[in-house]
């Protein structure tokens, strides 16, 4: 089987577990399960890029293409600094001198290099650069506007966006009403909803709110490895929801006993970013991902493939 090719979108630094994925996109690049085009980092960060390179080196992967938000301001304060900053100045990665190429650059010349359809983009965070690429013009890479860009060399997008089963309605831990990457970038999810153009699958939070990983990998992993430290300084040691890694389980594995599709439709956001599928849609290329199984056998699956260590140990 060929490796999917896949591009990471990311907020690395607003939650742990986008270190987690981009660690396990790393684990299945070794495997020749996924070929990493790119990852882009969605928020504008200064320390997101270089974390997100020193885990690819980590990997011996450090040809990995990263491209930063550089067209917006979105999550740059404090927040998302807690691991990022460390892994930036402590680790090995290109980006302690120079700042990381344009996202929507990174998107275009890597897509407009691939085959057409070829291409799954899996976003894990605001839908910030997604929407740039829609909205980018015609440049060195390719004549095409973003758009058609898309329609020619993406196959889908997978989105951790949004929630659609209710979850965690019991007010004794944590109420679910609009989904965090939405609500950072509310007007951005609206518009790729609105005019994506080839197949689009929505992971709510209730796909991996319940799916709590990452303690394992503190206590197992090699002090040296840069993940571990990203969960031991956000965490303090506790596991941690793992919407992000339950997001791209899917969309790397597809495994069915796991995860099935709701019917197609177009996923409506309302003016504060609840989403909704409405099946009666005339464009219905929008479904969203169906949990199948219990929690703990997805964090079972997942914490196993976080505390995979590159080939060289």
């Amino acid at each position: 089987m060929e490796p999917i090719k896949t591009i990471l979108d990311t907020d690395i630094g607003g939650d742990v577990d986008d270190a987690a994925a981009v660690a396990m996109m790393n684990v299945w690049a070794q495997e020749g399960r996924v070929e990493p085009l790119a990852m882009i980092v969605c928020i504008s960060s200064r320390w997101s890029a270089g974390a997100v390179d020193a885990i690819n080196r980590y990997f011996d992967h450090p040809d990995i293409p990263v491209g930063t938000n550089r067209r917006s301001r979105v999550l740059d304060q404090e927040l998302a600094k807690t691991y990022t900053r460390y892994l930036a100045e402590h680790y090995e990665n290109r980006y302690r001198s120079v700042d990381a190429e344009d996202a929507v650059s990174v998107y275009r010349r890597v897509l407009a290099a691939q085959p057409d359809g070829s291409v799954q983009i899996v976003s894990i965070g605001m839908l910030s650069t997604v929407a740039q690429l829609l909205q980018s013009g015609p440049d060195l890479y390719s004549p095409l506007e973003g758009r058609e860009l898309v329609r020619q060399k993406v196959s889908r997008l997978v989105s951790m966006a949004g929630n659609f089963i209710p979850y965690y309605s019991q007010a004794d831990w944590y109420t679910i009403d609009v989904e965090w990457n939405i609500d950072m970038d509310v007007p951005s999810a609206q518009y790729v909803a609105r005019h994506w153009p080839v197949d689009m699958i929505w992971s709510g939070f209730e796909t991996g709110g319940g799916v709590m990983t990452g303690k394992r990998l503190i206590e197992t992993a090699p002090p040296e490895h840069p993940v571990r430290e990203a969960y031991r300084r956000f965490t303090n040691g506790v596991d941690r929801i793992s919407c992000d890694l339950a997001t791209l389980h899917y969309a790397i594995l597809g495994t069915p006993e796991y995860w099935a599709l709701s019917e197609r439709g177009a996923v409506v956001l309302d003016a504060q970013g609840r989403t909704t599928l409405d099946t009666r849609a005339p464009a219905k290329n929008h479904r969203y991902l169906i949990k199948k199984v219990p929690d703990q056998v997805i964090k079972e699956e997942v914490d196993t493939i976080m505390n995979v260590l590159p080939l060289r140990y």
